[in-house]
């Protein structure tokens, strides 16, 4: 079933564009969109609140109505393909706001949820069957697909790529020595701050630090990943950026604190997998300075995957170049992207959470509060895909929609 590889990562990306459709009709009050990503026998019996069947639970989201703004930001996607079914698990940050009486906003923000979620293919849609239940953490993914057409292989590599740094976070959150050993290359090489290693017990034994914590969240996005296949080598590059979350006590949630960071890697193929070879400074030196992605050929499917590839990238390099400013800085970390492509022509809509400190130095801005939308309009010239206006947006409602206390 999973012969075309073509086919898995053009369901690769309709399941993601169901799970950011969901996410939009919630923070923007559209509950017929959100029915449009759930079957009408949809079990959610097994999610956190078990509202039971797809009205009981539409019932239960519609309680967002009593906040102004909220954003439900995922990441870290873990998308398994098998036919005409599908498994999807997403961490998740939410960020909900509304007003008091006396002038006070309240905030209830939520850093640390996993979405578990099956789907089918029914009359050639990719719709929700089954809410809840246990991760499968897409143990295949791209893995084993492989193409001998160069943008076809272009795509599979990215989708591995990401897939290798989502398991690397897993493996910090899970504890899993195991699954952080498979992330890095022979005789890598990893700095960790002033902390440099070369050794996987020792990189292990460092990382086992997270052990002092109830539990951590390593929330990734903003990711670009730039693959060499253009230039006849087995290496790629990668830039993440984190929002990692340390709880020190399950019952006090206001003793966590949320870091905001990135992950610049050098990646290197060994034995037909990608796997992490320098991590930190070093590992760009020597990048050239632009990857283009190759040519897309005849295959309608590949030319839309392509294209839409490209856009994503133009947009987190505008965020990554943003970010390179002298004195206060502005970490621009983007997730949930829905990109319409017409022509010539794209519609991109991607969230945002700014983070922001005025010196360096200085204690960062609350993550919920930098929450809002890029609205972009992309046009493709001699050059490629380039941005031609952007509009930034809160997720803030219309007050008409907002439900009020009896």
């Amino acid at each position: 079933m999973r012969t075309d590889p073509v086919q898995v990562l053009c369901d690769r990306d309709v399941i993601h564009d169901v799970v950011m459709r969901y996410a939009k009709g919630v923070d923007s009050r559209d509950m017929e969109m959100v029915r449009s990503c759930f079957s009408p026998d949809c079990d959610a019996t097994r999610w956190g609140p078990g509202p039971g069947d797809r009205e009981a639970m539409i019932e239960y989201i519609s309680g967002v109505g009593h906040f102004h703004t909220t954003m439900h930001m995922m990441g870290n996607q873990f998308v398994e393909v098998d036919g005409d079914r599908a498994a999807v698990d997403s961490y998740a940050m939410l960020t909900h706001h509304r007003e008091l009486g006396d002038g006070r906003v309240h905030k209830l923000d939520v850093n640390g949820s996993r979405y578990v979620e099956h789907l089918e293919r029914r009359d050639g849609a990719w719709v929700v069957v089954q809410r809840g239940g246990e991760p499968s953490w897409a143990p295949n993914g791209v893995r084993g697909l492989d193409s001998a057409d160069p943008a076809v292989r272009w795509l599979l590599d990215r989708a591995e790529i990401h897939d290798l740094l989502v398991q690397y976070a897993l493996g910090v959150d899970l504890r899993d020595d195991e699954r952080i050993r498979r992330c890095f290359a022979p005789g890598f090489h990893a700095a960790y701050g002033d902390r440099e290693f070369v050794d996987l017990d020792e990189l292990c034994a460092f990382i086992s630090g997270v052990e002092h914590f109830h539990s951590t969240t390593h929330f990734l996005g903003t990711q670009l990943v730039e693959v060499a296949a253009a230039l006849g080598t087995d290496e790629a590059w990668c830039t993440t950026y984190s929002l990692i979350t340390h709880r020190p006590r399950e019952d006090d949630p206001e003793a966590e604190w949320v870091a905001a960071g990135r992950y610049v890697d050098r990646l290197a193929r060994v034995d037909g997998e990608w796997r992490i070879a320098d991590r930190g400074a070093r590992a760009h030196a020597g990048r050239p300075a632009r990857l283009a992605a190759p040519t897309a050929g005849d295959d309608a499917r590949v030319v839309a995957l392509v294209d839409r590839a490209v856009v994503h990238d133009v947009i987190v390099r505008s965020a990554i170049d943003s970010d390179d400013a002298s004195g206060g800085t502005t970490h621009h970390f983007l997730n949930n992207q829905l990109v319409e492509i017409d022509g010539d022509r794209a519609h991109a809509e991607t969230y945002l959470f700014a983070v922001e400190r005025e010196a360096p130095g200085a204690p960062p801005s609350p993550w919920s509060d930098g929450a809002r939308r890029w609205l972009d309009e992309l046009v493709r010239g001699d050059g490629g895909w380039e941005l031609a206006g952007r509009r930034e947006v809160t997720n803030r409602v219309p007050d008409e929609l907002v439900l009020h206390p009896e």
